[in-house]
């Protein structure tokens, strides 16, 4: 918590007085034009003095062009990140990082201090978006942070609302809280929040004053929004994406696409072989940061998939692709049901669990309501989906599996043979 305190009072009284977060908080409220001549940049800049690239691609330097880029992947990066370290920086000077981890492959790399400031900027524009001035939010994270004494703190300008002891013997005094220390804006991981909404709705508690919300690290699905927005009718609801490797930046409002921000970088969407339950086509996520100099990645694979529609629209980013059910026939399937409205109406959260192929166990947190009426409704509908490839069974559980940093995995999956 004391880091938490740390970087809260540092944005406040050093990074949003620097000029390069002003000029880049000013030009997000600008078109976001074409970003030719940056990515040109990028590239020239990465074959001159990163090791990777130049012992690649020198020899095509006054011609080089995105396209003469491979697709790069962890398993390229991973146990080689010191090649990718640009010689116009000293590694001493710069922020290590790694990625969580969740996929099975952590990634280590560095990166500048300007990478905190231009990335600050993006998440102030997020917030800006919910109340132009920002300094008006009073906000409430419900991440993964876990206070020892009690589940509210205030951490400098910022209150701590911890995601894990939020049930139906809290919920009223996390909205008293919410109340008391007049919160309006939430920064929340995806779960924690339709866990708030659900028991607003169950317990028929009035919801709180809030005039946004800003989701993250977790996928947040078309069905989650309109839920949301029916419980919280007044609030902006911003669904933020992006990474620790800080490649792509995108947003979604409400119910509206998701945009990806050209000055963030390069963003490409490779078609893969998998398709929603309703039709539409599925994407990879691969993106040239423009944030990161110091260890640039050049169409990296950030194996997020996005939905597209037939109109060309980004719909939902649906998470990692290795998120896929194994049915019956040896098919990927993505982890998702198409269920009716009130279908989960008496479940909290859900995650799927996967030993066997064509064998799927729901586990479910659920309410005092829930009873074998929604256990069937449930099993109907993934059969629906899945047209019989995969067999269900739900349980009920006390506690939904969490990450170490407090996200919630959609599946977890440990195939065994038959």
């Amino acid at each position: 918590m004391n880091n938490l305190y740390l970087i809260n009072w540092f944005k406040a009284n050093c990074i949003r007085r620097l000029p390069l977060y002003k000029r880049t908080l000013k030009s997000l409220f600008m078109e976001d034009g074409e970003n030719s001549s940056t990515l040109k940049h990028k590239l020239s800049d990465a074959v001159l003095n990163v090791p990777y690239y130049r012992n690649r691609y020198l020899n095509k330097l006054e011609t080089i062009s995105i396209e003469d880029f491979p697709i790069l992947r962890k398993s390229d990066i991973i146990g080689n990140e010191f090649s990718f370290l640009s010689k116009r920086y000293k590694k001493i000077f710069l922020l290590p990082k790694s990625t969580g981890g969740t996929t099975g492959k952590s990634l280590n790399f560095f990166k500048p201090i300007r990478d905190v400031i231009i990335e600050t900027a993006f998440i102030d524009f997020a917030f800006s978006l919910i109340n132009k001035n920002i300094k008006e939010c009073v906000i409430g994270i419900m991440r993964g942070y876990q206070s020892k004494n009690g589940s509210f703190k205030r951490v400098y300008n910022q209150h701590v609302l911890s995601a894990y002891d939020l049930n139906k013997n809290s919920i009223k005094n996390y909205l008293q809280y919410i109340a008391d220390n007049q919160i309006n804006c939430l920064m929340v991981y995806p779960t924690a929040l339709i866990i708030l909404c659900k028991l607003i709705k169950s317990e028929q508690l009035c919801p709180p004053k809030l005039t946004g919300i800003i989701s993250s690290s977790e996928t947040l699905t078309v069905h989650d929004k309109k839920f949301i927005l029916e419980v919280l009718p007044s609030i902006k609801l911003i669904d933020l994406y992006g990474q620790n490797e800080h490649v792509a930046f995108a947003l979604s409002v409400n119910l509206n696409p998701y945009k990806f921000f050209n000055k963030y970088g390069f963003t490409e969407f490779v078609e893969t072989k998998e398709r929603t339950p309703s039709g539409n086509k599925l994407y990879e996520i691969v993106s040239t940061g423009f944030l990161n100099n110091a260890m640039p990645l050049i169409r990296y694979a950030t194996e997020d998939l996005v939905e597209i529609d037939n109109q060309g629209n980004i719909i939902a980013i649906i998470g990692r692709s290795q998120d896929f059910l194994i049915d019956s026939e040896g098919n990927l399937n993505p982890c998702m049901v198409l269920t009716r409205d009130n279908t989960l109406l008496n479940v909290l959260s859900f995650q799927y669990f996967q030993e066997l192929p064509g064998e799927m166990e729901f586990r479910v947190l659920v309410n005092d309501r829930f009873d074998d009426s929604d256990i069937k409704n449930i099993v109907l509908d993934i059969e629906n989906t899945f047209r019989g490839r995969i067999k269900a069974k739900v349980s009920v559980v006390e506690e939904i599996e969490k990450t170490k940093n407090g996200k919630q995995k959609r599946l977890i999956q440990h195939l065994k043979t038959n």
